[in-house]
């Protein structure tokens, strides 16, 4: 009898160890908190180019223990884990079809608990970027601030810019400022996985300088000379008369022989007339008073190019772009012409020479070109019966510099000695 109760207490005692044992593991596991996961990189529905590494980036935490790992799976095959922060695994997409893709990501806690995010991106076509860009504004005055915008087909994922005046950037849209006067070439290497390729734009970015004053000459505004009142301007170190000369004198005529046009754009002359038998000069100053006033002088063909580098906004004086027949400079005759006046009105006179379309008399006898073309005596020979003139045209920002024989008939602009 004291056996049979032994045994049965000793069988109590171990079903009672057995259900004690039992409700622990149960609360233990009814307590364990899931994990959370998220995957931050790539973003739902993001567009991905063929080739390109993609990190694929998740976060996870666990309130009562530590994440065991992070597995990746992409369309459903496993692609790899990390076993601690940061939970990243990266994506070779070189292999991958053009399509949509599903990435899923699972946080597992030391309990084995796990929490599962996925995002599906889309693969497109990859390949060598195909470099390409604009700039905004390409042309102005320095400094000149221009912004830069990458426009390079395949998904660049670097740029090394280089705008030739000593900076560069390794930004997809830069700005940049050229502080001096001159014509630049741009370039842009875009890069990805597969490679790069340059882009190239010569001559891209024109930077020019300010324009003049238009200012009086100094303590000579305006003089008289056989009877008209003559304007003066400034224009470097050289000073101009601002209007044409207008007298009667050798061998001269008003255009259409109109003395309204005289008044308008002054006379036209031969060449041998502004010379008033005086030899050939390209000097500077070039000595030829010609038909000026005293102390003043017919400007030589160099004082010509002096002026038009003065002015221009590109080319410098000394620069061999003036030495050129034909059309020469950047704006030198948009800076040159009034305003107004023209048969299409592009001048901005920047410089207050106010050049207007006089015209000019053919060597048949026939007036020309009024309302369209300026021209202009040099006193310089280019053989024994032709002469350097300048022309500025209505259409045109450029000074155009020919020969021509003397017995036409132009505008005249007399200098200051």
């Amino acid at each position: 009898m004291k056996t049979y109760s032994l045994i049965a207490f000793i069988g109590a005692v171990f079903l009672l160890c057995i259900f004690l044992f039992i409700s622990s593991c149960k609360k233990e596991k009814n307590t364990n908190q899931i994990p959370t996961c998220t995957i931050t990189n790539p973003q739902d529905g993001q567009q991905i180019a063929k080739g390109e590494q993609v990190i694929v980036s998740v976060q996870a935490q666990d309130t009562d223990g530590p994440i065991n790992e992070v597995q990746f799976t992409i369309d459903g095959i496993g692609r790899g884990s990390a076993g601690s922060f940061p939970y990243n695994y990266s994506w070779n997409t070189s292999t991958e079809a053009i399509g949509v893709h599903t990435i899923k990501a699972t946080a597992i806690d030391n309990a084995g608990a796990g929490k599962t995010d996925q995002v599906t991106v889309e693969i497109i076509e990859g390949g060598i970027p195909v470099a390409d860009f604009t700039g905004s504004p390409a042309s102005g005055t320095a400094p000149l601030t221009v912004n830069f915008t990458d426009q390079s087909a395949n998904n660049p994922t670097s740029w090394q810019w280089n705008f030739m005046d000593g900076g560069t950037s390794t930004q997809q849209n830069p700005a940049h400022t050229f502080n001096t006067a001159g014509t630049y070439t741009v370039e842009l290497v875009a890069s990805n996985a597969y490679g790069s390729d340059t882009e190239t734009k010569n001559d891209y970015i024109i930077v020019t300088t300010g324009g003049g004053t238009g200012q009086p000459c100094p303590g000579i505004p305006t003089f008289t000379y056989q009877g008209q009142t003559y304007n003066t301007v400034l224009i470097g170190s050289q000073c101009w008369m601002k209007e044409n000369l207008n007298y009667a004198t050798g061998t001269s005529w008003c255009y259409d022989d109109d003395p309204a046009n005289c008044n308008t754009y002054g006379r036209l002359y031969d060449w041998a007339t502004i010379m008033n038998g005086e030899a050939s000069s390209n000097s500077v100053p070039s000595g030829v008073q010609g038909i000026c006033p005293d102390g003043w002088h017919v400007p030589s063909d160099e004082e010509w190019k002096i002026m038009e580098g003065t002015v221009d906004a590109l080319y410098g004086v000394g620069s061999s772009e003036w030495d050129d027949l034909g059309n020469r400079g950047f704006d030198v005759g948009k800076r040159l012409k009034k305003e107004t006046g023209w048969q299409e009105n592009t001048g901005t006179d920047a410089y207050g020479f106010s050049a207007l379309p006089g015209g000019s008399l053919r060597i048949d006898g026939d007036f020309d070109f009024i309302g369209i073309n300026a021209f202009f005596w040099s006193s310089t020979e280019f053989t024994n019966n032709t002469a350097w003139r300048r022309y500025l045209t209505y259409g045109g920002d450029g000074a155009y510099r020919y020969y021509r024989l003397n017995d036409y008939g132009f505008s005249l602009r007399c200098v200051k000695d």
